[in-house]
């Protein structure tokens, strides 16, 4: 199941990802999660982002490295899709 969210609040977010048994992060290449990253790596869902060439599209990733998470970066765009 997919859920796809626009907005809202942190506590919104940490409730949605209560249930979820991964987070796909998929605003690369220009920017991607910042803030709901960090919640939902703090709620313990994993997270999958893809680090882009822009400072803010590696902000997902550079929050995951700081969290231990390392093996959800993809290096391209097929291991991101694998």
């Amino acid at each position: 199941r997919v859920v796809a969210a626009a907005e809202g609040n942190q506590s919104f977010f940490l409730e949605l990802g209560a249930g979820m048994d991964l987070f796909l992060d998929t605003s690369a290449p220009l920017s991607n999660g910042h803030t709901t990253v960090a919640d939902m790596l703090w709620a313990g869902v994993p997270v999958v982002t893809l680090p882009g060439p822009s400072k803010p599209s590696r902000v997902a990733a550079s929050i995951a490295l700081a969290s231990r998470c390392a093996a959800l970066l993809a290096r391209t765009l097929d291991d991101y899709s694998a």
